[in-house]
């Protein structure tokens, strides 16, 4: 690491505060001179320094510049960062990309690829994701399933992630965010976050190598507003008025909340904290674009149903050597399409439904009008709330 780095890790650290050109020269072994030009080419890099006489250089409030130094103070566990496993660009295609190939080379359980910005950042069903420089975070992290709970379930990585993004939310903002089945998260009534699950799967063993996990946030709203296309829609943690924290603040807590996935904490209970800010149990829903299998009499019979001991038929959208397939999960369940469900997998036309539960792999569990009920795979629908006046009884 160099020491314009160096140097920004003791002025973060010191969280505000001054911090003496000598103390840092001696601590990093420098000369004052050396300090002086770090600060320099720090503050070419956008962050805003003060020298103050007698006491140092301190980082002035507003900065808000994503870095693995920026996290650390904030950190948990500083394994993470010490070990070199927080990768911080300023611009990539796509966290996900560079986070599957970092997978397929070895990349330790916890890594994590962030940007600043995204020129092709991924969505399900193959949209894109608005990414611009300044207000977002995008990260993408790599885990691997002798670090997790799911137990033959990586579906539940998507229902893990959304609640690790509500509830370091919660603890940083005070806000309540909510989560719109099976992978988006709402502040609101505004999307403020999206995650894209993506996996790896072993042929001959049947089960997943590595799963990557995708997490884009809305921090602030770009100040000409965001996109026709999706202004409707868009919001953002702190949509209006100057944020209480910055965004490495909230990073950092997503970070100890996702990589905490490996502690102990079960599947079940996780479980209980996605349905808990479930946006549309016991309202009408629309289903469109939908996969599903065939229907169940009872709920209780669904569970298991994204069991990889048939992940070697996920659909592969990339050759990997000897024989592992990568499946786009969309929101982690393309592992084993339809295993549990019986026949009966489809695109069907759109259908309104009472949304009743979540199954112990999250998938989401409908009744029909005409008392049929229905579990829904996720990442192969796609779920609308009806309006108010829509609603049963009106």
């Amino acid at each position: 690491m160099g020491t314009k780095l160096l140097v920004l890790e003791m002025l973060e650290g010191a969280m505000g505060g001054a911090v003496s050109g000598a103390f840092i020269a001696e601590r990093l072994g420098v000369t004052r001179n050396a300090v002086w030009k770090a600060v320099r080419e720090l503050e070419k890099d956008g962050y805003k320094i003060a020298a103050v006489t007698n006491k140092g250089y301190r980082l002035l409030d507003g900065n808000d510049i994503l870095s693995a130094q920026g996290m650390l103070p904030h950190l948990i566990d500083k394994n993470i960062y010490s070990n070199g496993n927080i990768r911080v660009y300023k611009t990539l295609e796509s966290t996900n990309t560079i986070a599957k190939e970092l997978a397929l080379s070895g990349a330790a359980h916890g890594t994590i690829v962030m940007a600043e910005s995204q020129t092709a950042g991924k969505g399900r069903f193959g949209r894109g994701f608005y990414s611009p420089a300044g207000i977002g975070i995008y990260m993408s992290f790599i885990l691997r399933p002798e670090h997790q709970f799911w137990d033959g379930a990586p579906t539940l990585a998507t229902s893990y992630a959304a609640v690790s993004v509500c509830e370091a939310i919660e603890a940083t903002t005070g806000k309540s965010p909510k989560i719109k089945w099976v992978n988006d998260v709402f502040l609101d009534g505004k999307k403020i976050c999206g995650i894209l699950t993506e996996a790896v799967a072993d042929v001959e063993s049947g089960g997943v190598q590595w799963i990557v996990v995708g997490i884009g946030v809305n921090f602030t709203a770009p100040c000409a507003g965001f996109p026709d296309e999706i202004k409707q829609s868009a919001g953002a943690v702190f949509a209006e008025g100057e944020p209480t924290i910055n965004r490495n603040r909230l990073a950092a807590e997503i970070a100890n909340r996702m990589l905490k996935m490996d502690s102990g904490q079960g599947g079940k209970m996780m479980l209980a904290e996605y349905k808990k800010r479930l946006m549309m149990i016991g309202e009408r829903v629309t289903v469109s674009n939908v996969a599903f299998g065939a229907s169940v009499a009872n709920a209780a019979n669904v569970a298991n149903a994204a069991n990889v001991a048939n992940a070697a038929s996920v659909a592969s959208t990339a050759s990997v050597a000897n024989a592992a397939n990568v499946a786009n999960t969309d929101a982690g369940a393309r592992t084993g399409a339809g295993a549990g469900t019986g026949a009966g997998d489809g695109i069907g036309e759109p259908f309104e439904a009472t949304a009743i539960d979540i199954d112990d792999t999250g998938r989401l569990i409908v009744k029909k009008d005409d008392g049929e009920t229905l579990v829904l795979r996720s990442g192969e629908i796609r779920v609308t709330m009806l309006p108010v006046e829509q609603s049963v009884g009106d």
